[in-house]
């Protein structure tokens, strides 16, 4: 679509003044996408009425997926009307305020294999609670986005609890592990050296004991940087393959 004159409407005709330039509040509402309102010209149809300093208040995109967004009219050269969004202080968007703000979602149980999700499972707390049977988390590719994902074991599993990398993807970085056989109870640290796999079994390479901890965050194209603290039984091995 394009911009429709009976979208808009004054709704205060007087909100102040710069240089005794009174400015108005116009509301618009029309079925055009957030990008669309915001495409150089979208308002130069209405040159002679808008002035610098007005605000239009949009309410966008009803028939698809509706936003309520602010812009004040930043430039008018008799031509052309330039607007400019207005600002909270944030580039974040709805879904990562959410994803950082939202305390119910701070949690996500994994009980089965699961394919991780930037969207679902970033910066949350992600229980390890399978057993019986070896559970697999994919992670996303790593493209460098700063990701961070934190997998805590939530219940022991001696058949394996095992994060894993898209194919092209390399672990670097360590785990430490603390071996309940080792008095005093020493740490073994173990690097990932450019694995893919990281395997907690439950007894040799990790996993032994509930609030054992892998995190992981993306770095860079097929990079991800791992750390952790894991408990051992019988004789350590790298959970890394």
């Amino acid at each position: 679509m394009s911009y429709l004159s009976t979208g808009l409407v004054a709704l205060n005709n007087f909100i102040g003044a710069v240089s005794d330039a009174p400015k108005v509040k116009y509301s618009y509402v029309t079925n055009d996408t957030k990008a669309t309102v915001e495409a150089a010209d979208y308002f130069s149809d209405e040159v002679e009425m808008l002035n610098v300093g007005d605000i239009i208040a949009v309410s966008g995109d009803l028939d698809g997926t509706p936003f309520l967004a602010d812009y004040v009219v930043s430039g008018n050269d008799g031509t052309t009307v330039t607007i400019t969004a207005g600002e909270l202080g944030t580039s974040a968007s709805a879904a990562e305020l959410d994803r950082v703000a939202d305390v119910s979602a701070r949690m996500v149980t994994l009980a089965t294999s699961t394919t991780i999700a930037q969207a679902t499972h970033e910066g949350k707390t992600c229980l390890l609670t399978g057993t019986g049977a070896a559970y697999t988390q994919t992670l996303p590719a790593a493209t460098g986005t700063g990701a961070k994902y934190r997998f805590v074991v939530g219940a022991v599993n001696t058949s394996n609890h095992v994060v894993a990398t898209q194919a092209a993807d390399k672990l670097y970085g360590n785990v430490i592990t603390n071996s309940t056989g080792d008095t005093p109870d020493l740490g073994q640290p173990w690097p990932a050296g450019g694995a893919d796999t990281i395997t907690l079994n439950g007894t040799t390479t990790g996993g032994q004991a509930v609030g054992d901890v892998i995190e992981v965050q993306d770095i860079a194209t097929n990079k991800w940087q791992v750390t952790g603290v894991t408990t051992t039984s019988g004789t350590e091995a790298t959970p890394f393959s």
